[in-house]
């Protein structure tokens, strides 16, 4: 723990000197070829990190309207994010069936370009997943991609 502490503040130590311009051989002085490289990697991958899921399975109306969508909706159109799927898993499938405010804010984070995607096994249960493909989703199983997905360190937002 110790070690990933001091190695996580020689990185911060050269992220610092690359943004004031200032790389002095005191800032490197105590710092590896090898910390330098995972520092560079670290950085890469976050720069690459351009897809954001959100696993959404409150099926609060105001969670869903004052934080899941309003984040999408928002990380689109001002561009904090390339891509932003929105997985729709547990109740949330019938929330989105039963109740046209909610779908009226999907149709917008659709238009915003939010990829809506919906856990199959949950809306096939709940009797939804003809609604929710009529509504533009796509009705999947979600099992295993997740599962990927957290394996894989991919950004997941979970609400």
């Amino acid at each position: 723990m110790k070690t990933s502490i001091v190695s996580g503040l020689k990185c911060f130590v050269i992220l610092k000197a690359l943004i004031v311009n200032q790389i002095t051989q005191q800032a490197l002085h105590n710092i590896t070829a090898g910390e330098v490289q995972i520092f560079q990697k670290n950085m890469e991958r976050n720069m690459e990190a351009s897809h954001l899921y959100i696993l959404w399975t409150n099926d609060n109306p105001v969670t869903a309207e004052k934080m899941v969508f309003m984040y999408a909706i928002n990380s689109m159109r001002r561009e904090w994010w390339q891509e932003v799927t929105v997985i729709i898993w547990g109740a949330t499938p019938a929330l989105v069936a039963e109740n046209p405010e909610i779908q009226a804010i999907l149709k917008e984070a659709q238009d915003a370009g939010v990829h809506l995607t919906a856990c199959k096994a949950c809306a096939d249960q709940l009797g939804v997943t003809a609604t929710l493909e009529e509504l533009g989703i796509a009705v999947e199983y979600w099992g295993q991609p997740l599962t990927e997905l957290l394996k894989n360190d991919e950004k997941l937002l979970t609400i």
